[in-house]
């Protein structure tokens, strides 16, 4: 019996504030932006000889 009530008022109440709240705004930002020239997101350069990126936290040859 208590698993039907919190069913329902799942249901009745947390449903309908989602759906409104997605139709409001857009949480994700998944809409296409139409001024956009790219969605390309530009990362942190490289290292070409060991070919991890700054901060990747990949390890490092000793020095020496």
């Amino acid at each position: 019996m208590q698993g039907l009530l919190l069913a329902v008022v799942y249901y009745l109440v947390v449903t309908p504030v989602g759906l409104l709240s997605r139709l409001i705004r857009d949480p994700l930002h998944r809409r296409p932006d139409r001024k956009a020239g790219t969605y390309w997101v530009f990362t942190a350069a490289q290292n070409v000889v060991t070919g991890d990126s700054p901060g990747s936290g990949a390890p490092r040859a000793a020095a020496g």
